[in-house]
Parts: structure tokens; C-alpha cells; sequence
């Protein structure tokens, strides 16, 4: 302590040492705090002392305790030293200096039977020992020396009085100031530090005192103490102390079940006020705030958790505040993102792909009209996710370990992480994961050949894309089959995704793939044998298609070419054709020109896609899925298993009631049909050629088709072909088809294909079955590189830029932003047409206030 800078020091009086085996104690009644500076004398602080603890000069002994270092564990245990002359001021002073943190305090006992002249003798008596104690205090014998200071005391504590835990203490003091409060505040931080062995201070307190050799026996060692004997634990709080109702002041002795709760509430009391509260100290035991206000204000908060209760309390309350409100803008201070990340827990939890736009609502309509920003309501969603489903970073290293887990418990179940090198040993890089449930690749053998393919952006913490591979079942329901997260999509992941696909899923022959037409995945497919024909066949999705011609031209033109791309029959497409050259003068029919017809026209796909037109199901899938994209790469892996889980099991009941009710085929193709059927019974049939099975089939006039009707079809039976092209898609027969049964005395049914029994719907979801995971500490153990993610795919904070092509979901969200109700409106002035930076009352937000 420098110069004249002054010294706070708390002075315990009215009480008596104890020594316990970390150092001396106090005992019983109260403190007072003063301040002192270098220089000042033995008689000016006992004077001070009498002064500010209002009683008379009397005979005072006075120790410090000093601290002493032990090794090897670098940590202090204290001596009492006593205060004997001006020097031993000066060594108190010398190490606070030395020592970080050391907060001193007085000890204080008086003799009131003693006159001046015994105080002169006693004072030099302590001061021929001066040097032996401050080089090496002697704990054992300054123990005597308390005793025999505390046996000649004629108003010492009653012997039968607890040991009172030195924070209990100061919680029997009300009167106190906010200076009083900050001293306090300073020991009780210093006292935290230590071992906990105030809480064993009745256990310990005898051990080391020494009673007088002719001291007259206690009372207390023959007394009845036994009798009406009291449970000594200190009772549970009142409800009327527990929480804070959010409307009335705060007060000492409200009880708080964590440290949390209490920030909170600090946080949302000065927030209703308009007030800015100030952490000042904060420990596991202690939690000290006060009005963050330059201006002068008396507002102080201390509250201590309660270890026997297992609570917090606020021990100190100097409220309502005194100085006037901050002027705020409407983004408080203490609307931090932590706060607000407690705040939208539950609704994280419940739809972790809520916009950062509605938690700003959220937050704006619990919070009186605070509206916190962007950046800081993202951020807090990030801690949010991260408080429920577990760090971010640590869920890459966990990942390899997770993914055994899986494999263990889920026999067939493939995966493949890819990891980059780094120049530190024994740790590396994340790059792409591939899994694909064991049940899922089993399911998929008794599923039609037909796969569609799709990706989406993952909106969390770390950029990356979420590959997805699915076909359909008997009730042509998504059947998910692989997943993947990669940085992007690009040639070198799609080619990945799709050789993993081949190599861990399936090796079916006549595969049919079904994507959108993105420039990485075409080019990969040029060079890539096992997804040319005859093993495989590529097919674009017609709405890709459409959306890519809306961009280049118009909706009009886009509509057409996916009306065009999705006719069935080789005539009516013809027809969308001769409409989109009227549409666009020709040119677009000339761009489709290089494309190969078989890839983007369903009339003439060759019966590949089994009624598969479009990419939607893997699309839809990706929206099933919404939620686990903004979550850690454990946690979206985790979603996807229990998906998964109850997908299966859910599918397999429903197809086990529909054989158990009598049926045969899947409610879908029982549909379909029986809307044929109704069709077929008013063909005509002409019989061609029994023996190969060739008919002609001739539809009535029909006014209300665009088409009219009146058409002729040729259906060979034995080939289970016909000119609609709807039996070879289906592979059900069509209304055609089940004419000439109708005629030929033939069960069509025989001719539906066993993708759309229910027999194969179970054994699509039960052939293997999901089992749950052991708990995490039985899963494998894992010995291999520790993955971090990739710093460079961090995502900044703000709002993510959108760049993706525009669809036709898109122009209804236009025709959606021109309605009033969804105008642009701005959220300091709640007016329409403008945001908050383009808002000419800007200016004034700066001493605009919420209303309360």
C-alpha cells in the first residue's frame, strides 16, 4: 500500500478468538469497518476503533492474522499475531502490498478489569516477543496466550452458545452502509479462497484450547444439556422468501435455488427499472453487485450461497436505487446473451430452427419492449443449442466414438469420417462424415431402384452441407438411406456421397438416380461408370428443371417446361411442347434440345423412375430433418437416428395392422387402383391376338379433359406393356390394362408388383430392427486422432447471406411480403416500409425508454 492511499480494513469486536487448524477464528458479536493509512499508530487505531464502534477506551487486545505459506501445495494458513507497537501497523500494511488479494482484519478482546498501568506491562510484556513472532509465529503458543486472555474476561461468550460460522454472522447485521457492505464483501471473497472449515467450526473448536491449570471447573461439563434437545438444523425457507415475484422489491433473506437464478433476476429487476447493475465479485460462494451508474447511488446487492440448504440468499440489500435512470436505447445492457439464452431455452429445445428474428420477438414481448439484437440473440441461440445438446467443438471429438456406439448396437450400420492432417500429433482436422443405418440399408433391398438425392445448408455454428439419399416405400412414404455432412456441394463431396452410397448401401443393378441438375454432381457422373446405364440410370428432377427455366425466362416459360417434363404419355407431351414454342418464340425448346430427352422427360424415361418425377421427397426429408441443421454434428447425427427410429417402427405397425385386417396391398396402391378401375369399365376392348396378348383399348369422348378423349391404346398383356406408359412406371396396371382383364375373365391384381405389397413394406421396415444405445460410458472406447472442426467453416455472426437460386416457393413468399401484413416494418418506431437504419427517428433512440 503506497503513499497516503488508505486502507480498508474490518474490525471484529464484542467477541473472542478461536484457533482453528487453518487459523484463528472469531467468535460472536460484530464488525465494524474502518480506514487506515500507512503511518498511523497503535493509539490512533485503538481510538478509532472505540470511535466507530461507539464504546468506551478500554484495555484492548488486538491480532491480525498472518499468513503463512505451506508447501508443497502453495497454499496459506494464518496465524494470530498480536498488534503490539506502530511496527507491527507498519507489517500489516507490508503484506497487503506483497500478497494479491489479502484482505486484513482486526481481532479484537477487551479487559475491562484492567487499568492503564497493567495495559503498559502487557503491551511490553508482548513487545519483548515482538521478533520471534513476526519471523516464525508459534501457533501453539499464542493458542495459550488467547486462553489466558479469554479465562480473565468477566463477559466472555456463554460456553453453551454455538460457534456462530463467521457468514452467519454478518447475516445478523442490518444496519449497515454500502461502504460497511464492500468491506464485507472483500472478506468474505478472502475467506472463500480457503478450506471450508467454518462449517466444521463446533467439531474443531475445543481441540486446541488449553483450560488454566487451577481453573475452577465449567459449568458446562456438569450442566444438563441433554434435556428438550432440538433439531439444530436451520429451517427451510418460507414460500414468501423464495424467488422474486418479478414486480416487487428485492429484500435480504430471499432465497434463490442457484446462482443463476439470482443474475437472472438482478438482470431482469434492473431491466423492469431501467438500471444498470454492476458485478462487482463474483465466486461459487459470493455474488456482489452494485449500481453500475457513475453518478453516486447506494444500491448494493451481496448474496452467499447457503451450503446447508443448498440456496443462495442475498445477505445485503441497500435498495431501491438512488441515483435517476439510465437513458437506454432499446437493446438494454443487461440484456445479455447469456440472459437471453436462458430465456429461449425451452424453445430451442422444442425447434432449434427458429429464426434469431422470432426469438427477438420472443425476448421483445418478455421483456417490456427490449429488443436485443441481432448478433447478440444469435449468439445466444448458439448457447442455447450448446446448453442442450453439448458443446460444439467437443461434439467433433466425440463423434468417432458416438458413430461405434451406433455400429455396436446397430449391426450393418456404415460410416466413414474423412479428417485432414494438422502439424500437432495425435490431433487432426474435420472434413465429411458418411452414415447409413444398418436397418435402413437392410430395408432398402425390398424397396423399388429408385434413389433422389438432395443437399442443404447446415445454419449452425460451423458451415457445412447435409447430403441426403431416399427412395419410397409400399405407400410411397420417404424411405431414408444415407445422410452426409460435407463443406459444400461441389463435385469431389458429391462424388464421395454417391461412391459411399454404392459401396457401403447397395450394388443393385438398373439403379435409378433422381437429383437436381447442379454443375459438381453432372460432372461427376460423366466420369463415374457405376452410374452410367446399364447399372445405373441418371434422371433430373422436372421441378430443378422448371426453376432453372423461371430464372433464365419467366414462371410462364418455367410452369410449362415441368408441365412438359412431367406428361407420362409421348402425345400429350408433344402437345406441352407445341405450347412452350408459342411461349417462348422457340429458344427454349432449342436449349432442351441439348439435353438428352430420356433424362428429363418422363414419357420417354423408359420406365425408370417408378412414378418418381421430381426430387420433393428427399427435399421433404431435408424438412423433416430442420431441426438437426442447426444443431452440433452429434447432435444432427443423433437426430437423424431417432427419426429414424420412430419412422421405422411407426411404418412397420401400420403395415402389420393393414395384413392383419385382410388387405394385400399398401393403401396407396389400393387407391390408385381402384381410380383406374372406375376408368377401365368404360374402355372398350378389341381383341387382337389372344395367344401374345395384344388389345386394342378405346377411351369415350371425354368434353371436360384438355385432351378430349377418344384415343386408342395398344396393351400387350404377356409384356405387361402399355402405350399410356403408366403400367410400365407404376408397375401397376393401368386402366387399359385392367379393361382387357375385365374382358379376358382375369384377376388384374395378379399384375401389380411386389413394391406395392404390404409384405414388403414389413419387410422393408422390420428385416432389421433399430436397438437404443448403451449409455455413454459403455459405449467403445476410441483411441484414434482427437477431430476438431474446421476454424475456416466458423460462421460469422449476423445474418447468414442467402445464396441459392429462386423457386416458385419463392414467389409466393412475394406475393406474401405485398400483402399489408407482411410489409417491411421498422422496430424503433413501429411504423411500415423501412427498417430501423433507414428510420428517421434514429437519432432520438438514444434517450428513448421502454415502456414499463
Amino acid at each position: 500500500m503506497s503513499g497516503s492511499n488508505p486502507m480498508y480494513v474490518l474490525v471484529y469486536i464484542c467477541g473472542h478468538v478461536v484457533q482453528q487448524p487453518n487459523g484463528p477464528s472469531y467468535v460472536g458479536g460484530r464488525t465494524i469497518p474502518i480506514s487506515i493509512v500507512r503511518g498511523i499508530t497503535l493509539n490512533d487505531l485503538q481510538e478509532m476503533i472505540w470511535n466507530a464502534a461507539g464504546m468506551p477506551a478500554t484495555v484492548m487486545k488486538i491480532t491480525y492474522p498472518f499468513p503463512i505459506m505451506s508447501y508443497p501445495h502453495a497454499t496459506y494458513q494464518y496465524a494470530a499475531v498480536d498488534v503490539v507497537d506502530d511496527s507491527s501497523i507498519g507489517i500489516m500494511f507490508d503484506i497487503s502490498d506483497k500478497i494479491t488479494g489479502y484482505t486484513p482484519v482486526l481481532f479484537t478482546e477487551t479487559m475491562d478489569a484492567i487499568g492503564s498501568q497493567a495495559n503498559e506491562s502487557v503491551v511490553h510484556h508482548r513487545s519483548s516477543h515482538r521478533s520471534q513472532r513476526q519471523s516464525r509465529p508459534n501457533i501453539s503458543q499464542h493458542r495459550q496466550n488467547d486462553n489466558t486472555f479469554i479465562q480473565n474476561e468477566e463477559n466472555f461468550e456463554d460456553v453453551d452458545e454455538e460457534p456462530i460460522i463467521h457468514e452467519e454472522v454478518h447475516d445478523d447485521i442490518t444496519d449497515i452502509g454500502a461502504f460497511e457492505m464492500h468491506i464485507r464483501d472483500m472478506d468474505e471473497a478472502s475467506q472463500s479462497s480457503a478450506e471450508d472449515v467454518d462449517a466444521e467450526l463446533e467439531a474443531d473448536e475445543g481441540e486446541g484450547t488449553a483450560i488454566g491449570m487451577f481453573e475452577k471447573p465449567s459449568t458446562m461439563m456438569t450442566q444438563d444439556t441433554w434435556t428438550n434437545l432440538v433439531d439444530p438444523s436451520p429451517p427451510m425457507p418460507t414460500s414468501s422468501h423464495v424467488g422474486w415475484d418479478g414486480r416487487s422489491e428485492l429484500f435480504e433473506g430471499q432465497i434463490f435455488f442457484s446462482k443463476l437464478e439470482v443474475k437472472n433476476t438482478v438482470k431482469k429487476y434492473s431491466m423492469d427499472r431501467n438500471y444498470v447493475a454492476k458485478t462487482e465479485q463474483s465466486t461459487t460462494r459470493l455474488l456482489v453487485y452494485k449500481c453500475g451508474n457513475q453518478n453516486p447511488c447506494s444500491w448494493r446487492l451481496r448474496a452467499i450461497r447457503k451450503p446447508d440448504q443448498d440456496v443462495w440468499k442475498i445477505t445485503r440489500y441497500a435498495g431501491p436505487h438512488s441515483c435517476l435512470a439510465f437513458n437506454v436505447t432499446t437493446d438494454h445492457q443487461m440484456l445479455d446473451a447469456r440472459y437471453i439464452a436462458n430465456m429461449i431455452m425451452s424453445t430451442v429445445e422444442a425447434d432449434p430452427s427458429m429464426k434469431v428474428k422470432a426469438f427477438q420477438a420472443m425476448v421483445k414481448d418478455k421483456c417490456d419492449g427490449y429488443y436485443p439484437s441481432y448478433a447478440k440473440t444469435w449468439a445466444a441461440k448458439q448457447m442455447a443449442i450448446a446448453a442442450i445438446y453439448g458443446d460444439w467443438e467437443y461434439s467433433f471429438a466425440e463423434l468417432p466414438q458416438y458413430l461405434a456406439a451406433i455400429k455396436e448396437r446397430n449391426p450393418g450400420t456404415q460410416t466413414h469420417i474423412i479428417t485432414k492432417e494438422t502439424a500437432r500429433p495425435g490431433h487432426v482436422i474435420f472434413d465429411a462424415v458418411f452414415w447409413a443405418f444398418g436397418p435402413a440399408i437392410e430395408g432398402f433391398k425390398h424397396c423399388r431402384p429408385v434413389i433422389s438425392v438432395d443437399g442443404t445448408f447446415l445454419t449452425g455454428k460451423y458451415k457445412g452441407t447435409l447430403l441426403v439419399a431416399v427412395t419410397q416405400d409400399a405407400e410411397n412414404q420417404i424411405f431414408p438411406i444415407a445422410f452426409a455432412i460435407v463443406e459444400k456441394e461441389n463435385k469431389e463431396n458429391w462424388g464421395w456421397f454417391l461412391d459411399c452410397i454404392r459401396f457401403y448401401v447397395t450394388q443393385r443393378q438398373g439403379l435409378c438416380l433422381i437429383s437436381d441438375r447442379h454443375a459438381g454432381l453432372l460432372s461427376y457422373l460423366k466420369g463415374a461408370p457405376q452410374w452410367r446405364p446399364p447399372v445405373a440410370y441418371h434422371r433430373y428432377c422436372a421441378r430443378h428443371l422448371g426453376v432453372n427455366y423461371i430464372r433464365r425466362y419467366n414462371k410462364t416459360v418455367g410452369d410449362q417446361v415441368k408441365l412438359a417434363a412431367c406428361e407420362i404419355q409421348v402425345r400429350k407431351f408433344e402437345i406441352e411442347m407445341q405450347k412452350l414454342q408459342r411461349f417462348s418464340d422457340g429458344a427454349v425448346n432449342k436449349d432442351l434440345e441439348e439435353l438428352p430427352l430420356r433424362k428429363w422427360s418422363y414419357a420417354h424415361d423408359g420406365g425408370r423412375r417408378y412414378g418418381s418425377r421430381t426430387t420433393n421427397l428427399s427435399e421433404s426429408f431435408n424438412g423433416v430433418l430442420k431441426e438437426a441443421r442447426h444443431l452440433p454434428i452429434v447432435a444432427t447425427i443423433r437426430t437423424t437416428f431417432y427419426k429414424c427410429v420412430t419412422y421405422f417402427n411407426d411404418y412397420a405397425v401400420k403395415a402389420r395392422d393393414g395384413i392383419e385386417s385382410g388387405k394385400t396391398f399398401s393403401k396407396f396402391a389400393t387407391e390408385k387402383y381402384d381410380e383406374w378401375r372406375m376408368r377401365a369399365r368404360r374402355h372398350e376392348v378389341i381383341e387382337f391376338d389372344r395367344e401374345t396378348g395384344i388389345y386394342e383399348v378405346r377411351t369415350p369422348i371425354n368434353p371436360t379433359s384438355p385432351y378430349k378423349g377418344n384415343h386408342r391404346h395398344t396393351v400387350h398383356l404377356n409384356e405387361q406393356t402399355c402405350t399410356c406408359n403408366k403400367m410400365q412406371q407404376w408397375r401397376m396396371p393401368c386402366s387399359h390394362v385392367i379393361a382387357v382383364c375385365n374382358k379376358m375373365a382375369i384377376d388384374p391384381t395378379r399384375f401389380i408388383g411386389n413394391v406395392w405389397r404390404l409384405d414388403s413394406n414389413i419387410a422393408i421396415y422390420s428385416s432389421e430392427t433399430f436397438v437404443p444405445l448403451h449409455d455413454k460410458p459403455y459405449w467403445p472406447s476410441y483411441d484414434g486422432p482427437i477431430i476438431h472442426p474446421d476454424e475456416e467453416r466458423l460462421r460469422g455472426r449476423g445474418r447468414p447471406q442467402v445464396n441459392r437460386f429462386r423457386n416458385e416457393m419463392d414467389m409466393m413468399d412475394d406475393w406474401l411480403e405485398a400483402q399489408p401484413s407482411h410489409k417491411q416494418s421498422c422496430t424503433l418506431c413501429g411504423g411500415h416500409g423501412h427498417n430501423k437504419r433507414k428510420c428517421s427517428k434514429r437519432g432520438e433512440a438514444s434517450s428513448s425508454v421502454p415502456n414499463m
